[in-house]
């Protein structure tokens, strides 16, 4: 019932869904040949290996690029090819394919640059390269322009048209070209699973759609990550207090992953490399613990920035008739703007924009809300930018600061064309159900969902006309805790951050309250039972 309102009409797909054998998930990827330019990219990498020429492997600074770079360097140096990687500094020289990565590459003896997670707007830089003799095949999954760079091979699956599945993260697009050339040098591809563990890391960071492909890299992928096998990840997992047992998409939406991109944003994104490839415990230990530094100071810069932001938002006139929030500020650290922007998002639910100004230049990063392509709207505004790239949920972009307020009222008017129910925020019911349907059966059938995240939510279930019994109380001074009942059954509930119900609710009061949930999971003196997760609740 779940999968059907979501999607699943095949029986197959269905199946393939809740596979529990990773194998047998592994055989449902799709062919790297699929691509149009493989065949091209892996002959020029073979070639580099013959002649013995150095590549350089140039990766974005955010944890897709990070563990994209990662993955890349250690297949090509075990494979005997020549290679290094150059990271761009955030602040020094911006996203994307530099003119000073390229010069990098030509006073070094690169002859063979391969970009990571960047590069499918890099028309000038290029040629550039181009006109220094170093060939340059790109791997990326951001939207493409109209003007494509001339590079010898391009491999990125929303500009292809013959690749089924357009969703990769810049890992997962690595992942294909990896699989491809340990193929074609006679070797068994399924070597190329071993990496999943740092592919579906970067995956799930980047947060891509969890469905098709991208589910099964991360299935499989967390299994990997379970073991540990990763110097750095193992370290850095220590060091931030988790157990990489019990690894999820949690812990790397909200712990490993802000750690890993510590580096890029405060300092450089160097670390997190050298921390993946490390075969070093001294040195990843190190790196892990420089990288906890790095994202406690991260923090403070966030929360500050966050709290000016938000103080600007609510001085903002009529906000809730604003379709899109842009706002700005001198001296905002360019390396959280991103951050900052999806919370803005999140709370007052619309598209946001968040620039730093320095000089007569605006720097800064887009979020955006279920159903609005934050590139398509900057698309559209492409007159009074400078430069801007990403995909539907996630951009950056620059223009000059005196064209700010032009800028919000362009990108707000595009925004007003949309169906306005797309600002609303909607809470999403898989299935209405009676509590006598909450087991820890069922809740064992709902594991083989997982892995949960973008595209593929943990499931949200309704019931209607509940009973509270017992005395509700409140947890930490913000989460409430009370017991449900339908007909003979019971159950436990926890609201969090719904403290000021408890005022509300009436005990032994007949079908009370309607209530939205997630089923979850509660260790209560070593014993698991099943409890509610309220995402909603409705009082009659």
């Amino acid at each position: 019932m779940i999968l059907f309102s979501r999607g699943f009409r095949d029986k197959e797909k269905i199946d393939t869904f809740l596979k529990k054998e990773l194998k047998e998930l592994l055989s449902h990827l799709y062919s790297p040949w699929l691509f149009e330019e493989m065949k091209k990219a892996v002959a020029r990498i073979i070639t580099a290996k013959e002649k013995k020429e150095k590549v350089l492997v140039y990766g974005d600074y955010d944890v897709d690029g990070i563990t994209g770079t990662a993955v890349l360097v250690k297949v090509l140096r075990k494979l005997g090819i020549p290679v290094d990687f150059y990271i761009p500094h955030r602040l020094r020289e911006g996203y994307g394919l530099s003119i000073n990565g390229i010069k990098y590459a030509k006073e070094n003896g690169f002859s063979l640059l391969i970009t990571n997670d960047t590069g499918i707007t890099a028309i000038d830089e290029v040629r550039f390269a181009q006109e220094n003799n170093i060939d340059v095949i790109i791997l990326d999954h951001h939207e493409p322009k109209e003007e494509i760079p001339d590079a010898f091979a391009i491999i990125n699956p929303k500009l292809d048209r013959k690749y089924p599945f357009k969703e990769l993260a810049g890992v997962g697009v690595v992942f294909k070209l990896i699989y491809a050339l340990i193929e074609s040098l006679g070797h068994d591809p399924r070597i190329s699973y071993n990496y999943l563990d740092l592919v579906a890391l970067g995956t799930i960071a980047d947060v891509v759609p969890l469905v098709d492909e991208n589910r099964i890299i991360t299935k499989v992928g967390l299994s990997l990550l379970k073991k540990g096998k990763n110097l750095g990840i193992k370290s850095l997992s220590l060091v931030a207090g988790i157990e990489l047992s019990n690894i999820s998409p949690y812990h790397v939406y909200f712990i490993l992953g802000p750690r890993l991109n510590a580096g890029g944003r405060i300092s450089d994104a160097i670390k997190g490399v050298r921390l993946l490839i490390t075969e070093s415990p001294e040195e990843a230990l190190t790196i892990s613990q420089e990288l906890e530094r790095l994202n406690r100071r991260r923090r403070n810069i966030e929360d500050e920035i966050l709290k000016e932001a938000r103080e600007k938002a609510k001085k903002l006139v009529e906000i809730e008739k604003r379709y899109v929030i842009v706002l700005g500020a001198k001296g905002w650290h360019e390396g959280v703007l991103g951050i900052v922007a999806s919370k803005l998002s999140e709370e007052f639910y619309r598209p946001s924009v968040v620039l730093s100004f320095k000089e007569d230049l605006a720097k800064g990063s887009a979020r955006s809300i279920e159903g609005f392509s934050i590139y398509e709207a900057l698309k559209n505004c492409k007159e009074v930018l400078l430069s801007f790239g990403g995909h539907e949920g996630a951009a950056g972009l620059i223009l000059n600061r005196n064209m700010v307020d032009e800028f919000e009222r362009v990108i707000n008017l595009y925004a007003m064309k949309l169906p306005k129910q797309i600002f609303v925020p909607k809470l999403k019911i898989d299935a209405f159900v009676s509590l006598k349907d909450v087991t820890k059966e069922s809740f064992e059938v709902l594991k083989r969902f997982a892995p949960f995240g973008v595209g593929n939510p943990e499931p949200v279930f309704a019931v209607n006309g509940l009973e509270v019994v017992g005395y509700p109380r409140v947890i930490k001074d913000k989460h409430l805790k009370f017991t449900v009942r339908q007909d003979d059954y019971h159950i436990p509930v926890i609201a969090p951050d719904m403290a000021e119900l408890i005022l509300s609710i009436e005990t032994g009061k007949k079908e009370h309250i309607d209530i939205a949930f997630k089923v979850s999971e509660d260790n209560f003196w070593g014993k698991n039972q099943v409890i509610l997760e309220v995402k909603d609740i409705r009082l009659r």
